[in-house]
C-alpha cells in the first residue's frame, strides 16, 4: 500500500532530526540544534544548562522518576474534572444553549474558548521556558523540567501515558470549574451566561488536550483523522510548530497555533517578557535572549 504523504512526511522529519542529533553529538552541540537560531542579530537560542547541577531523580539523562502518587493524583484530577464538565455540558443544555435563538451565544462563547485556550497554551509554555529554573523550589521539577526536558528530547513526551499528559491540566481546571458549578446556570434570564458557560467548556476542554495536540504534532504516525485536522489546521500542524524548535523563541502555541502569527507579528511575548523583568521576576540562564533587531544585508551587499 503506498505510504500517506503525512506520514512520509513526519517519518522524513524524524528521520532527519535524527541525523542532526548525531550531528550535533559527534560536534558536542548537542542539547541546542539551532544555536544561531533563524532570526541573526535577534535571539540567541535557548541555551543547554551544561553548568549546572543535574536536578535529581534522573538517571542517564533519563525524565525523572514518577512516583505511584503522581498517577494516582492525575486519574483522580481527570475523573473530578470530567466529572465537572459533564455536570456543566448538561447545564448548558438544559438552559437552552442549543436553541435557535442562543445558538449564535454559544457559538460566541465556544470560538472565544478555543482561541482562549491556544492563548493559554503559548502564555505558559513561554513562561516555563523563560522564567525559574528546573531546581527552583516547589515549582522547578513539577512546572519547569517538563518543558526544558522537551527542547532537550522533543520526543520525550511522546512517550507519556494519557494520565501524565492530561493529569497536570485537569488538576488546575478542576477548581475552576468547581467554582463555576456553584455559581447559577444558565437560562433565558441570563442568555449571556450561556456564551460564558459554552466559553468554558470550550476552554477547558482545549487546556486538557493541548498536551495531547501537542504530543500528536512530534509523533511520526497518528491515526488518519487527525491527520485529517492536522492538515485543515483545525489543531497544531507539525510543520507550523517547527517553527518554535528552531529558535525556541517563537510560535509557543500549542493548542491550534492560530494565534502564534499575529502574537509574534507584535512581539506580545517579548513585550511580556520585559515587563516582568522590570518587576523582578528572575529570568531563567538557559531562556533565549530578545535584542535589538539589526540590519539585514541585502542580497547586493547593502544593508536594510
Amino acid at each position: 500500500m503506498p505510504i500517506r504523504s503525512g506520514v512520509a512526511r513526519r517519518n522524513f522529519l524524524c528521520l532527519r532530526d535524527a541525523s542532526r542529533d548525531r550531528e550535533h553529538a559527534r560536534r558536542g552541540t548537542a542539547g541546542n540544534p539551532f544555536p544561531a537560531g533563524h532570526l541573526p542579530g535577534r535571539i540567541r537560542a535557548m541555551a543547554p544548562p551544561a553548568e549546572r547541577e543535574p536536578v535529581t531523580g534522573f538517571e542517564d539523562g533519563a525524565s525523572p522518576r514518577r512516583f505511584g502518587w503522581q498517577t494516582l493524583m492525575e486519574w483522580a484530577a481527570i475523573v473530578v474534572a470530567t466529572a465537572l464538565w459533564l455536570l456543566l455540558a448538561r447545564r448548558l443544555l438544559d438552559g437552552g444553549g442549543m436553541s435557535a435563538s442562543a445558538l449564535w451565544l454559544t457559538a460566541a462563547g465556544t470560538v472565544a474558548g478555543y482561541l482562549a485556550g491556544d492563548l493559554l497554551s503559548g502564555v505558559v509554555h513561554w513562561f516555563c521556558d523563560t522564567f525559574f529554573e528546573e531546581d527552583t523550589p516547589l515549582i522547578g521539577r513539577v512546572l519547569i523540567l517538563p518543558f526544558r526536558e522537551h527542547h532537550r528530547d522533543p520526543l520525550a513526551m511522546t512517550r507519556h501515558g494519557f494520565a501524565e499528559i492530561a493529569g497536570n491540566s485537569c488538576l488546575a481546571l478542576a477548581p475552576v470549574l468547581a467554582v463555576v458549578a456553584l455559581l447559577p446556570a444558565p437560562g433565558a434570564a441570563r442568555p449571556w451566561w450561556l456564551a460564558v458557560y459554552a466559553g468554558l467548556l470550550v476552554f477547558t476542554a482545549v487546556a486538557v488536550v493541548t498536551n495531547q495536540l501537542h504530543k500528536w504534532a512530534h509523533m511520526p504516525a497518528v491515526p488518519a483523522l487527525v491527520e485529517r485536522m492536522q492538515r485543515t489546521g483545525l489543531i497544531l500542524q507539525p510543520l507550523r510548530h517547527a517553527a518554535h524548535h528552531r529558535t525556541q523563541a517563537e510560535a509557543y502555541c500549542v493548542a491550534t497555533g492560530w494565534l502564534n502569527a499575529p502574537l509574534d507579528r507584535i512581539g506580545f511575548f517579548p513585550r511580556l517578557e520585559r515587563a516582568l523583568v522590570a518587576v523582578g521576576l528572575p529570568m531563567s540562564e538557559t531562556a533565549p535572549r530578545w535584542t535589538p533587531p539589526q540590519a539585514r544585508p541585502r542580497r547586493n551587499g547593502y544593508t536594510s
